[in-house]
Formats: C-alpha cells, structure tokens, sequence
C-alpha cells in the first residue's frame, strides 16, 4: 500500500512537471512565412503628346470676276488706199478706168499723189487671155519738164533693166523696191524686176529725193 501511494506520488510529481513545462513554454505559435511584397516595377507614365492642331486653310479671297471687257470692234481694213485722193482721179473717166482695171487684172494697181500743179497725161491698161494684165500711167508737170511713168503687172516679162548705179532702197506704195540710177537726172525703181508680177517707176527732171517721196505716196485701188 505503502508502495503503490509513493509510485502514484512520483506519477503526480512526473505529471507535474510536465504540465508546467507546458505551461511555461505555452503553446507553440505557428510561424506564418510573410509573403513577400512584390517588388512593382515603376510604370513609365507616358506623357500625353498634343493633338497637332489644324492649321486653319487660308481663308480663300474669291478672286474677284473679271469684268468682261468689250473687244473693241475692229476697224474694217480696207484692200486698198485712198485713191480719191490721187492725181486727176475726178477728171474725166480716170476714176471708172482705174477701178475697172483694179477689178480686172490680177494684181495690185496703183495711182500716184502728185505734187501740186501735175496731172495724169496717159493711162492704158489690157488684159490678154491667159495673163495677168498690164497697166502703164503717165504723170507730168504742167510744163512737162518732169514725169513720173508707173508700169505695172506683166508689161514687160522677163526684161533686164540696165541700169548706171545702185542707190539702195525706196518705196513703191506700200512695196520694198529698188532704187537705181538710170541716167543723170532719171531714176528708177523696181519691184521683183522681170516677174510675171512687177512694178517699175521711172522719172525725168527730178531730183532723187523729189522722186523717192512721189513713188512712197502711191495709193493701191482697192479691188471692187
């Protein structure tokens, strides 16, 4: 009896101690591992870039319409000159001759503006069949010591003028021509000399100057 009290005694005394063994030390405390924080990686905010703004268009400035210009009417012109002016052309039946052979021949014809005091002396004109026609006029002072003789169309086909000089340049109306010395005191000009189509004019008692300012003031008959 004695025995099983001290063997129940040790057992208590064992029990004990482990209880405050317990006790002291309490109840373990699970250890919780920490998650670790995810390191965040810095997000690179991107800047908002500006919306290119529009360039307003030019304001276009209406070109203003043009205002329609009325072309000026043209002046008619006419296929010829003057020719009332020229030299007797109210005596007789010169203008009805003249404007008969213009309408006729195939060619430009011409009549002379001369100087005060002159008159046209002699006029003909023909028109053989199958040629272009030919007019020849006489122009004279009133004492006749000075002429001018105009030859125009086919008068004289395929002649050679032989002349002493050349004197360069002159007029015909509105025809470039010739200028040549004929004789002492004589002058000539020629327009395409020896043509089926030619112009001559030659002069007696007149100084060159007088006679390149006669022959640059033939009037063309205007054809009918």
């Amino acid at each position: 009896m004695h025995m099983y009290k001290r063997h129940l005694a040790v057992v208590l005394a064992i029990g004990l101690i482990l209880t405050g063994c317990s006790a002291a030390k309490g109840t373990p405390i699970p250890q919780v591992t920490p998650t670790p924080t995810p390191t965040i990686e810095p997000t690179e905010v991107p800047t908002d870039t500006p919306l290119a703004t529009d360039t307003p268009l030019a304001s276009e400035t209406p070109t203003p319409a043009a205002t329609p210009t009325e072309a000026a009417t043209p002046t008619p012109e006419l296929p010829g000159g003057d020719p009332t002016t020229c030299t007797s052309w109210s005596t007789g039946t010169t203008a009805s001759t003249f404007t008969g052979a213009a309408a006729k021949v195939k060619f430009d014809v011409y009549c002379g503006v001369m100087p005060s005091g002159w008159h046209l002396e002699t006029m003909s004109w023909s028109m053989p069949k199958g040629s272009v026609g030919q007019l020849t006029v006489k122009y004279a002072n009133k004492s006749k010591s000075a002429t001018v003789t105009l030859s125009e169309g086919n008068f004289c086909n395929g002649c050679a003028w032989v002349d002493v000089s050349d004197l360069g340049s002159g007029s015909f109306g509105d025809l470039s021509a010739t200028l040549k010395l004929r004789v002492a005191g004589q002058y000539a000009l020629y327009v395409n000399p020896g043509a089926n189509i030619q112009y001559q004019a030659n002069s007696t008692g007149l100084s060159q100057s007088a006679f390149t300012a006669i022959t640059a003031a033939l009037v063309k008959v205007p054809k009918a």
